[in-house]
């Protein structure tokens, strides 16, 4: 059961306490958008409230559903990938531990010479489903040239679904406040049809 989720993680990821306060940055946030219907969403019915004053991008990747970039180094993307079966949100939570490895082994496939090291990992509840954090620095060469980065990567199942969120800038850029920032727009999700009579 935990290669399997493992390796469903792996192919999502190729593709692009459990109680957690709300930031108080609510106001750096905009007004909600609803992925529900879009051809990426796969099904997946849930609405967030991206960076106050970030542009929309056009998203390059199969199953990035939303990507929104700051008027720096700043990005946000929202991607939704099928799973191959369901888990429960208790088998879910049970991975927390194996997980770290598996993330960073994630980034290396996506970013070769990354050299990611993992700096904090937690657990929080949004809208009562469970996510993952992970906080990663790495170096991301390429053209002969090196820029260090600093992430977060989020992860949660919605049904049959992987939910993934990634806030990403240079490490210059990166500030207790945009980690913060990130965490708002992870914290704003809604999954509607939970709410549906």
């Amino acid at each position: 059961m935990r290669r399997l989720l493992l390796t469903v993680l792996a192919i999502s990821s190729l593709s692009a306490g459990l109680s957690y306060a709300q930031p108080s940055y609510v106001d750096w946030l905009d007004g909600y958008v609803s992925i529900d219907g879009l051809p990426r969403s796969l099904g997946v019915n849930l609405k967030f409230q991206p960076p106050k004053g970030w542009t929309e991008q056009q998203a390059r990747r199969p199953h990035i559903v939303k990507m929104y970039s700051s008027k720096n180094t700043a990005k946000l993307s929202l991607l939704v990938t099928d799973n191959v079966t369901f888990f429960s949100r208790n088998e879910f939570l049970d991975m927390y531990d194996e997980m770290s490895d598996f993330v960073l082994d994630m980034i290396k496939g996506d970013y070769p010479n990354s050299s990611p090291v993992l700096l904090s990992k937690k657990i929080f509840t949004v809208d009562k489903y469970p996510f993952f954090a992970y906080k990663v620095n790495m170096t991301m060469t390429g053209y002969g040239q090196s820029m260090r980065m600093a992430s977060k990567y989020y992860y949660t199942f919605y049904e049959d679904k992987v939910i993934t969120i990634i806030g990403m800038s240079a490490a210059s850029d990166w500030s207790d406040f945009l980690e913060s920032w990130f965490d708002a727009v992870v914290c704003s999700l809604v999954f509607t049809d939970q709410y549906k009579k």
